[in-house]
């Protein structure tokens, strides 16, 4: 059975992953990066305003992206920190004011 043909939203879709792929991006993030833009922003006619200078408004939502991640990645480690901090000194003095006694 022959495969059926791609309509012209996959082809640019496509095109974007592959274009990102390039620098290590994954699909799954290109995909999700560019429907929101699509969805949220441009509408869904939005597309030449995506290809537009080689995809530098993708290119800054990923960058976007990518930092909301490492923000939250610290929040979790720095929360995770207290918590363990917390719990490591129960019954004793957390900070004790001369050590040299």
């Amino acid at each position: 059975m022959p495969r059926r043909r791609p309509r012209a939203g996959e082809k640019r879709m496509d095109a974007a992953i592959d274009h990102f792929a390039e620098m290590g991006y994954r699909k799954a993030d290109v995909r999700r990066v560019v429907n929101k833009l699509l969805k949220d922003v441009y509408g869904k006619d939005g597309w030449p305003l995506l290809e537009d200078s080689c995809y530098s408004v993708v290119q800054e939502a990923l960058f976007e992206m990518e930092e909301q991640e490492k923000l939250q990645q610290q929040q979790q480690q720095q929360q995770q920190q207290n918590e363990d901090d917390d719990g490591d000194d129960e019954g004793e003095e957390a900070h004790p004011t001369n050590i040299f006694k």
